[in-house]
């Protein structure tokens, strides 16, 4: 398993904030959803690559 470290200046620190206020989210949380979704759609993406790559055989 790999931990990320991330940086966030005060104004995207804010915007998380943001974020998570509506759903009463900590900014961690928020992140941790963000990150979750991009991989999710970097996996859909290599499921999407990988049937077109078998199609093609």
């Amino acid at each position: 398993m790999k931990l990320l470290t991330v940086v966030l200046q005060e104004s995207q620190y804010e915007w998380l904030v943001e974020m998570g206020h509506e759903e009463k989210l900590m900014p961690s949380q928020v992140l941790v959803a963000i990150v979750g979704d991009y991989l999710k759609f970097r996996l859909a993406l290599w499921e999407i690559h990988q049937v077109g790559i078998r199609g093609k055989g």
